[in-house]
C-alpha cells in the first residue's frame, strides 16, 4: 500500500480513498484469471490485459502528471508495456 501510495499520490496511508486498495487486488485476481483463461479462449485473454493495461496505464500517468521521471517510471512502463502486448497477442488471437 505504501508503494502505491507514493506512486499515485492518492492518500491511502492517512485513509483516503480506502477502498482502492482491495479494488485493485480484486481487479489483478480477476484479469489474472482471465488472462489464464485466455490461453483456451482469447477472448477472456483480451479482456484481462485490457484491464492490466488500463490499471498500469493509469498509475502510469498519476507518476507523469506528478513529474516522476527516470528509475521511479520503469516499473509501471514496463508493466504496461507488457500488458498491451498480450492485448494484442489476443487481439490477433481472435
Amino acid at each position: 500500500m505504501e508503494r502505491l501510495d507514493k506512486l499515485t499520490r492518492l492518500g491511502l496511508r492517512e485513509g483516503k480513498v480506502a477502498w482502492l486498495v482491495p479494488a485493485a487486488g480484486v481487479l489483478h485476481t480477476l484479469a489474472t484469471v482471465a488472462l489464464l483463461v485466455g490461453i483456451w479462449h482469447p477472448a477472456w485473454g483480451l479482456v484481462g490485459a485490457a484491464a492490466e493495461a488500463m490499471f498500469f496505464g493509469w498509475v502510469l500517468t498519476r507518476q507523469l502528471r506528478f513529474g516522476d521521471r527516470g528509475k521511479a517510471l520503469f516499473a509501471y512502463s514496463l508493466f504496461a508495456s507488457w500488458s498491451v502486448l498480450v492485448l494484442l497477442v489476443a487481439a490477433v488471437r481472435l
